[in-house]
């Protein structure tokens, strides 16, 4: 505050102002009655130097703007078994938001089921869509089947660095039995920070369930399974048990899963579906045989045997 004429000059905030060049305080003076004081009073609009010095020590520093800092993230998406209607509303919106969108496919080229599900409900689609090669039906060459999961995952972490967020369609639920699993493992180490979600969909074994009107559980009963591609053995030994047992995957062990079938007496009740809501789709009925060869992606529902209702509860 101001004192009077030769009182020493101090800021509010109670700092000194700079030194007069003898070393003192600099002091407002005049020199006669009629004559400003110098530095000029606050009264005169005009801020001293003690002022100019007092706001230079309250003035905030000036801040470096915030970086933004993306996570990375990996979102499996479940198309369905086929039939582009079993979507869930989710999916569809989480697919039309990502800036791309990864399907898994064959060398061979051709449009999947989780591609052409993703073109029917995502205009424009084609353009964010990125193919990416994955080794599908590869059982005995293990070094193959590795180097193009090393493949694709390399691939699909550049598409991370370069988006922040990449989704991954998928056929059925990205938690069973699908190729999304392999690949988020994959880019674990390749993608630090990296956060990975899933958008459940509709299985093959619901959908055939729905088709074929049989009811897949009841009360206590046990809901089993089973991959073929892990052998006939392991299927037979569920269908010794007591519920139902669905098989995924056995077209080309056809002939042993009937055989299955008919040694634990499940043959009669059996039913069995490939390529669901899709212009090729089969389906058969209980007791009819099964003969090959089938589509490798087919379904078979063997129900529990129910001799009345609530029989289970």
């Amino acid at each position: 505050m101001y004192g009077g004429n030769d009182e020493e000059v101090r800021c509010e905030s109670g700092a000194v102002p700079p030194l007069s060049p003898g070393g003192a305080p600099e002091h407002r003076v005049r020199s006669s009655p009629s004559q400003e004081l110098w530095p000029p009073t606050p009264r005169s609009g005009a801020r001293t130097p003690s002022e100019d010095y007092c706001h230079a020590l309250l003035r905030p520093c000036a801040l470096p703007p915030a970086r933004t800092v993306v996570t990375p993230r990996l979102t499996g998406v479940g198309m369905g078994p086929g039939d582009p209607e079993l979507v869930t509303v989710k999916a569809v919106r989480v697919l039309r938001e990502a800036a791309v969108v990864v399907v898994p496919v064959l060398d061979s080229g051709e449009t999947g089921r989780a591609e052409a599900t993703v073109l029917h409900h995502v205009a424009g689609a084609a353009a964010k869509v990125e193919r990416v090669v994955f080794a599908l039906n590869e059982r005995e060459d293990r070094a193959r089947r590795e180097a193009a999961w090393d493949a694709a995952g390399a691939r699909v972490a550049e598409l991370l660095r370069e988006h922040g967020s990449v989704a991954f369609a998928t056929i059925g639920d990205p938690n069973v039995y699908s190729t999304f699993t392999y690949l988020a493992q994959t880019l674990a180490p390749l993608v630090p920070g990296l956060v990975v979600e899933t958008v459940p969909g509709i299985t093959a074994m619901q959908d055939l369930a729905a088709r074929s009107g049989t009811v897949l559980a009841e009360g206590t009963e046990p809901l089993t399974l089973v991959p073929v591609t892990a052998g006939a053995e392991v299927l037979r030994d569920a269908l010794a048990g007591p519920g139902t047992v669905v098989a995924y995957k056995f077209g080309r062990l056809a002939e042993q899963v009937a055989a299955a079938l008919r040694d634990t007496g499940r043959d009669s009740s059996a039913v069995w579906g490939s390529a669901l809501g899709l212009p090729d789709e089969q389906i058969r009925p209980a007791g009819h045989p099964l003969t090959g060869p089938l589509p490798y992606l087919s379904t078979l529902i063997a129900p529990a045997t129910r001799t009345r209702r609530g029989g289970k509860l």
